[in-house]
């Protein structure tokens, strides 16, 4: 999937899942992180495009590390009781020490959380890492940047967004009423 359709959807589930715009946006950073740590390959080069390919969707795409990042800081989010950070929230507790590593868990969880909607995505347009990290799974639905994966993308995203429908025009409200 290309970078721009798993922003958007990684956006719109977390937001969907929480809705609380802060936490979508190290979701969103977060879930173009298996493809950051592999690099990108100089496409004009076919030897490295070609040896980039055999090397795709390996480790850095196995589920296991981000699920377990993700579970380990959100329980120690939500022992420090703050499970739900709005901006005031964030802002106050940036200035109590005990709190800036909570604080900061609860940001890196989410991008942890992107990175698996990342993989998820990724395993229905090719293959992903499953249990085992040497076995591969996955479908193929549509071929990476087809004009069926924008339409894919994009239902996943309209779809979260309408199952948070309300959510979304009042946090918009919210955000334009602080900066205004």
């Amino acid at each position: 999937m290309k970078w721009f359709n798993h922003e958007h959807t990684a956006g719109a589930i977390v937001f969907a899942l929480t809705g609380n715009p802060i936490p979508v946006i190290p979701a969103v950073l977060g879930s173009i992180i298996p493809d950051l740590l592999e690099g990108m390959p100089d496409e004009e080069d076919p030897d490295q495009y070609n040896e980039w390919r055999k090397k795709h969707r390996r480790l850095t795409h196995w589920f296991v590390p981000y699920l377990a990042v993700f579970i380990a800081l959100y329980l120690y989010v939500s022992h420090k009781g703050i499970c739900h950070l709005g901006y005031g929230e964030i802002y106050s507790l940036f200035h109590k020490l005990d709190y800036l590593c909570a604080v900061i868990a609860y940001l890196v969880s989410f991008a942890a959380l992107g990175g698996l909607i990342h993989i998820a995505a990724d395993s229905i347009c090719g293959k992903v890492p499953s249990v085992n990290p040497y076995k591969r799974v996955g479908v193929k639905v549509f071929k990476v940047g087809s004009l069926l994966e924008y339409i894919v993308a994009f239902a996943i995203t309209l779809t979260m967004l309408q199952i948070t429908g309300d959510s979304v025009v009042k946090t918009i409200s919210n955000i334009l009423h602080r900066v205004i």
